[in-house]
């Protein structure tokens, strides 16, 4: 049985759209439509963006 990769995901400016987030499998993603379904704009996700991604641990709540 194979473990869920939770990881936090923050793209920027995202705390103006609820960022950072926690993604339950982030092993099975494409980060774009992630950020999309999650309500980030899609017209601000260029070539090139930096999005930091960190790992999640038990002990993290979902408000950072």
């Amino acid at each position: 049985m194979s473990k869920k990769r939770r990881v936090w995901i923050d793209p920027p400016s995202g705390w103006m759209y609820g960022f950072p987030k926690i993604c339950e499998d982030a092993s099975r993603i494409v980060v774009h439509d992630w950020l999309v379904e999650q309500g980030y704009p899609e017209d601000l996700i260029t070539p090139g963006i930096i999005v930091r991604i960190w790992t999640a641990e038990d002990t993290d709540s979902e408000h950072a």
